[in-house]
């Protein structure tokens, strides 16, 4: 039948069994980029940013404590010495103000979003006793403006109780860091889970397309035997083999195209198929270790053997035994 169809229509309808596999080989991996690209993005736009802005408030955080120490230090009395505390702890401040509207900007998810805001009336409380803590030192400061000594009563009373406020500060501090250190471990684990992820989807992704290019082949190559059998008049198709459900009691002519019946349905199993069949066709593997017990099974059952199997061609390459 096929020698007489024209070579045009031949090339067109190969075209479209080839084009039909490209598309499907080509879904397959459409998908999976989608997917990998949603794991890149949250790594890249929201993981590694917040990160960042954990690690430079922690920076902010003790940079500002610094600054408090020093202020406190009742040996540290120059004029310029404690205007660039002042300056020094402002800085870090506003760095940590750029950093807080950066982390509020990401997108959060509920449960992120309430650990945000925790964070943040955890940071808040700590500012609230820093700025005490600042408001005893320039009492200090204009105690020391306006002539009194370092050594007075009243500039050590200020001293001991900036010191008494630094350290009900410091209880603050440590609760803010904690929650910072929690905020920078949550997104470096969340992290880790969508590149492990993304490896994972990556590794499925390459496994399903080579599957469908084996399988696409595969197929191929069983229709066009089937067509080639069909197509002689010294062959005839007694039955077909496929563990597919969906095609299990079909016509083999149905599933090759040839727009009629040969008589011939598929089977689920090889031992449903045999009646009558002296020659079987294995085309399910390229891999012998894959058909060698199909082969074996229908050599026992006392058919001839004829495979698509490449390692055949050579096998004692990979299988000298």
């Amino acid at each position: 039948m096929l020698k007489r169809v024209k070579l045009g229509p031949k090339l067109v309808g190969a075209f479209v069994v080839v084009a039909l596999i490209g598309g499907f080989i080509g879904g397959v991996g459409f998908s999976g980029t989608r997917t990998l690209d949603k794991h890149v993005g949250d790594i890249g736009e929201v993981r590694l940013p917040r990160v960042g802005a954990g690690l430079d408030l922690r920076v902010s955080l003790c940079e500002v404590y610094l600054g408090e120490r020093a202020l406190i230090n009742p040996l540290i009395v120059q004029k310029d010495v404690r205007d660039a505390q002042y300056a020094f702890m402002q800085k870090a401040l506003d760095k940590a103000d750029e950093c807080t509207k950066q982390y509020d900007a990401i997108r959060r998810d509920a449960a992120e979003d309430k650990t945000w805001k925790e964070f943040r009336g955890v940071w808040d409380a700590w500012l609230a006793k820093h700025d005490e803590v600042l408001q005893i030192t320039k009492q200090k400061d204009q105690l020391l403006a306006g002539g009194v000594k370092p050594g007075d009563p009243r500039v050590l009373a200020v001293d001991k109780k900036a010191l008494d406020s630094s350290m009900e500060a410091r209880e603050s501090w440590l609760k803010a860091n904690e929650s910072i250190n929690e905020l920078v471990g949550a997104n470096v684990e969340a992290g880790k889970k969508a590149v492990t992820m993304a490896k994972a989807d990556g590794k499925r992704t390459q496994a399903t397309v080579l599957l469908a290019i084996i399988v696409g082949v595969l197929v191929a190559i069983g229709l066009g035997v089937v067509r080639h059998v069909a197509d002689r008049s010294d062959m005839v198709s007694v039955a077909g083999v496929d563990i597919r459900p969906e095609v299990v009691g079909k016509d083999v002519g149905e599933l090759a195209g040839l727009g009629r019946d040969l008589g011939a349905a598929v089977a689920a199993a090889a031992g449903d198929a045999l009646g009558g069949a002296q020659v079987a066709i294995v085309c399910t593997s390229s891999h012998l270790s894959d058909v060698e017990p199909q082969i074996m099974a229908l050599v026992q059952a006392g058919l001839n053997v004829v495979s698509t199997c490449e390692e055949l061609s050579y096998p004692f390459w990979h299988h000298p035994e």
